[in-house]
């Protein structure tokens, strides 16, 4: 009995009847899961080329300055945007099918969309808390950044930037490379690659360590679990935008390794690196793993509940 009840939890948690998947049956040619487990990639690769291309012409065009500010407003939009547009003729062209059909439904679109946005602040609200509670986060002037009401104005100009990012990264991995596997082999399978794969590609990134590895496993597969529990991306791409946004423009903490240049709090994070994150952020923190583990729990539980 105890056996029959896990394998019925884990076939209805990764039911090959989500709607989710169901979008993408009618595919024309789905790639095989070789391809698929490392095709985000070649869409990062030509989104990044065009930007990049264009970026040298602009400049070879007459003289183009960017302040750090508008720099990375730019990178954030076109960049990204550029790897929609890779996936989107990749979709359309070789699997023929429409682009809504990788979970950008119009159902409860906004509503969704906001949910994950929401919750998204909510959680990295609870890891910068937890971190202040136990003394490893105190606000501080900076003299290097723009911060407080002077920066509100960059502050959500740049979340424009965020929305192109976080939607562009749940795109590709949420969005068609967890979908194409589900759909062509198991949901679970799908799940488990595409967390990898998300959480290695950012093994890249500037003084990344272990625990961020795992976190960022732990992060894409949170995701996972409201595209199912949604049938779409929506929640999760607003969670995402808003997890990263509000890290680095909100409280001023390194965004994956990398510093923000405005932000409405800046906080100094001191102590070990495992309880801050060290130079890659807090997404390297115990309290991360705390924080995510804790939502999968409660999205998983949730699920279950709701299914039956």
């Amino acid at each position: 009995m105890g056996d029959y009840m896990k394998n019925s939890f884990f076939s209805d948690l990764f039911s090959s009847e989500n709607k989710f998947f169901k979008l993408a049956q009618n595919a024309k040619r789905l790639p095989h899961i070789l391809i698929s487990s490392i095709f985000p990639i070649f869409f990062i690769f030509i989104g990044s080329l065009v930007y990049y291309l264009l970026i040298i012409l602009a400049k070879a065009s007459g003289e183009v300055v960017f302040s750090p500010l508008i720099k990375d407003l730019v990178e954030l939009t076109f960049l990204f945007a550029f790897i929609i547009l890779a996936v989107y003729l990749w979709v359309k062209l070789v699997e023929r099918r429409p682009f809504y059909t990788i979970g950008l439904t119009k159902e409860k679109a906004l509503k969704r969309y906001l949910f994950g946005f929401g919750t998204g602040i909510l959680m990295i609200s609870a890891v910068v808390g937890l971190m202040a509670v136990f003394g490893n986060a105190q606000i501080e002037q900076s003299k290097n950044t723009i911060t407080g009401i002077p920066a509100i104005g960059w502050v959500l100009l740049i979340l424009f930037g965020f929305i192109i990012q976080g939607g562009a990264e749940e795109i590709t991995t949420r969005g068609w490379q967890f979908q194409v596997i589900g759909v062509k082999y198991k949901p679970w399978i799908g799940a488990l690659i595409s967390s990898v794969f998300f959480a290695v590609l950012h093994g890249f990134n500037n003084s990344v360590t272990v625990l961020a590895i795992f976190n960022l496993f732990l992060f894409a597969l949170l995701l996972v679990f409201y595209v199912i529990n949604d049938g779409s991306i929506w929640s999760a791409c607003g969670w995402h935008s808003a997890w990263n946004w509000a890290m680095g423009n909100l409280y001023g903490l390194e965004v994956s390794g990398t510093n923000v240049n405005a932000s409405i709090f800046n906080f100094k994070i001191t102590g070990h690196d495992i309880i801050t994150g060290g130079g890659f952020g807090p997404e390297g923190s115990i309290f991360t793993t705390l924080v995510l583990s804790t939502g999968i729990l409660m999205i998983v539980t949730y699920i279950y509940r709701k299914n039956n």
